[in-house]
């Protein structure tokens, strides 16, 4: 074998590297997906609520006069940064009837859209929080985590 392909699968490890890092980050889209500028009001019925990582989603059904019903897919943020805006496991239920603030997706999906707000059957609207700073702020101040 020839002194140089000794030197062949570092370099082959080396190269490949950074793919291997990056995968993960191709499972976790970004808030970009979303047209940010354009507001869409949902009001219908819970179907389905996912607290998991690395988003929780839900899942809302609703019926314009003359459309068909449509389930709408709400993307949301991590369990841990809802949580910190005061959500929960169980802060909806399939069968609540709610508003829901969006962005709808920028390549014209009309069933998926971005989560800004929810409007609960009792009237408590809960935040989806997508601003850095925000989310930043909220993960400084956490209980038990010390403050700089």
């Amino acid at each position: 074998m020839p002194d140089w392909t000794r030197h062949l699968r570092p370099l082959a490890l080396l190269s490949l590297s950074p793919l291997i890092i990056a995968s993960p980050a191709t499972a976790h889209h970004s808030p970009a997906l979303f047209d940010q500028g354009r507001d869409l009001t949902l009001q219908g019925v819970v179907t389905r609520f996912e607290w998991a990582n690395p988003h929780v989603y839900l899942y809302v059904e609703t019926k314009d006069n003359v459309g068909p019903r449509l389930v709408w897919i709400i993307d949301a943020q991590s369990p841990r940064v809802m949580s910190l805006f005061g959500w929960s496991p169980g802060s909806l239920a399939a069968g609540d009837r709610v508003t829901v603030a969006t962005n709808p997706a920028r390549n014209g999906d009309g069933t998926r859209a971005l989560g800004r707000s929810v409007v609960r059957p009792d009237g408590t609207v809960l935040k989806i929080p997508w601003a850095p700073d925000e989310v930043r702020e909220a993960r400084r101040t956490e209980p038990g985590r010390n403050a700089r």
